[in-house]
Order: structure tokens, then sequence, then C-alpha cells
């Protein structure tokens, strides 16, 4: 209910262009998302799909980016990240290959001893996993 009331308050303090809620350059993006947000979330309330309803207001995490903007040091640090998260999926990448290839020794060495854990490479996978 505060969204919604958030949303006809800036409506209404738009004056006689109410549709510059929708178009403004520098929050008309977000204020159409939350609009959207708002309505379908009633209209699902209607329909009792709870689960729908909160995927829905979870996407207003999207206006965060909006903070990401206004301050330039979060700014830094949220690239810093990003560049971060590329370096570590070379990581995974290369441990997976290597999982994979004890998955195969684990096959070829214990298979025959242990089926249930080593029986095929998979689930020697799993089972490596869950060991390391």
């Amino acid at each position: 209910a505060v969204f919604a009331v958030e949303a006809v308050m800036k409506i209404i303090c738009e004056g006689p262009e109410p549709l510059r809620y929708f178009t403004d350059e520098e929050n008309g993006r977000f204020n159409s998302l939350d609009f959207f947000i708002v309505t379908t979330g009633y209209a699902l309330i209607e329909v009792e799909s709870g689960s729908a309803v909160g995927v829905l207001r979870m996407l207003r995490l999207v206006r965060l980016l909006t903070f990401i903007k206004g301050v330039p040091q979060l700014r830094a640090i949220v690239q810093g990240l990003v560049k971060g998260v590329n370096s570590v999926s070379y990581i995974v990448l290369l441990l997976i290959l290597l999982i994979y290839l004890f998955g195969i020794v684990g096959v070829l060495l214990f298979g025959e001893n242990d089926p249930a854990r080593f029986g095929t490479v998979a689930m020697s996978m799993i089972s490596l996993f869950q060991v390391a």
C-alpha cells in the first residue's frame, strides 16, 4: 500500500501534466517500473499468486542502480566487483575441469569397488565435490 500511495502522490504532484511521471528523463523509467510492479501486484493478489508478487517486488531492487550513478565511490566499488567476477569465473571453470579429470580417475580406480559413489563420471564428480 505504501508504494501505491507513493505512486499516486507523485502523479498528483506533477500537477496539470501527470504523464510527466512516466516520461521524465531522470526518473521516468523507474517510475514506470514501480507503477507496473504495483499495479501488476494488485492484479495478481486478486488471483492469489503470492510467489509471482514476491518476484515482482524483488524487481524493485533494480532501483538501487540509480544510487550507483550518483555516488562515484560506489560506482568504483561495483566496477571492481564486476571485474573480480570475471576473474573468478575463469578460476571456477578451471576447478570444474580439475574435478572432471579427477572424476574420470575416480571412475577408473574405484568404479568397481564403490559403484554408488564412483560408478559414473557424474556421480564421481558429485562425490569429489562433497569431499572437497
